[in-house]
């Protein structure tokens, strides 16, 4: 009902994600990646 908050949905492989993914959800994948369970990724330091 958006059509403006999303260009496509899809399946990716995590080495190669689209460029224009979420800022906050790349860092979250990328977290997890690495093996990190914890981030405070944009709240205030």
């Amino acid at each position: 009902m958006e059509p403006e908050k999303c260009s496509e949905l899809g399946w990716y492989s995590l080495t190669a994600l689209p460029p224009n993914v979420v800022p906050y959800i790349r860092h979250a994948i990328d977290q997890v990646v690495q093996g990190n369970s914890y981030s405070e990724f944009g709240w205030p330091q």
